[in-house]
């Protein structure tokens, strides 16, 4: 069973769970006029949107320009969301947006530290990360090898990362649109780059182990480029 939902915590997001348990696809960020993954709001001669997240509350709300028209949310049987519009003349439900629309749509389809390729449809691990579970990739990737910040009784070359005074940290990216950012904790919902959607790929710097190969030889980080949201 899916279900839609509200993000409380203030990064301004719609979601959609399976069986309320597991993330399913995610709206991206709101940034002040459409979520950032719904391309399609930016045609907004049709509807109007509004979403307010505050200490007491999160709800998003819409209301349509021309009243003659009618509208509607459903999911699909596919498990698909949509934003349905009442066109006289075909007299039947059109879709104005769907989402996810293939697979790179859905939410964290490689699990944590996993990265989708768009362009081939595969799977694969970050560098230094190997499957948890071979060919089950709902289990994510982890560590080849641990990080030396989460030893605190060992000394040595330090792990790789601008942001290495936090153990926590475990990725950051900049870009020109949303400045700086950083990541603690697990990273989800990682994709090979390739603008699509207005989807903007940015290069994202992943806190690898001292003892990790790419290291050994002098860089102080790896850079991969791929889209990220999280």
């Amino acid at each position: 069973m899916f279900s839609v939902g509200v993000d409380t915590k203030g990064s301004g997001q719609i979601f959609m769970e399976w069986n309320r348990s597991h993330r399913y696809w995610s709206s991206g960020d709101w940034n002040g006029q459409i979520f950032s993954l719904i391309p399609e709001m930016k045609w907004n001669y049709v509807y109007k949107y509004s979403y307010v997240s505050n200490e007491n509350e999160s709800y998003f709300t819409y209301s349509l320009n021309n009243y003659s028209y009618l509208s509607r949310y459903m999911i699909g049987i596919h498990g698909q969301l949509q934003q349905l519009l009442w066109m006289e003349g075909p007299w039947r439900w059109l879709p104005f947006w769907s989402e996810p629309k293939d697979q790179a749509g859905v939410y964290g389809l490689c699990g944590v530290f996993g990265v989708f390729h768009v362009s081939s449809s595969y799977c694969e691990c970050l560098k230094g990360f190997k499957p948890l579970v071979q060919n089950d990739w709902s289990s994510g990737c982890v560590r080849k090898s641990p990080l030396q910040c989460q030893n605190m009784s060992s000394v040595g070359k330090e792990d790789g990362l601008d942001c290495m005074e936090n153990c926590s940290c475990m990725a950051y990216a900049y870009n020109n649109n949303n400045g700086c950012s950083l990541w603690e904790g697990d990273l989800i919902n990682l994709q090979q780059s390739g603008a699509a959607d207005g989807r903007t790929a940015a290069e994202i710097y992943i806190r690898l182990a001292a003892s990790e190969p790419e290291l050994q030889i002098g860089n102080s980080s790896t850079q991969t480029a791929m889209v990220l949201y999280i």
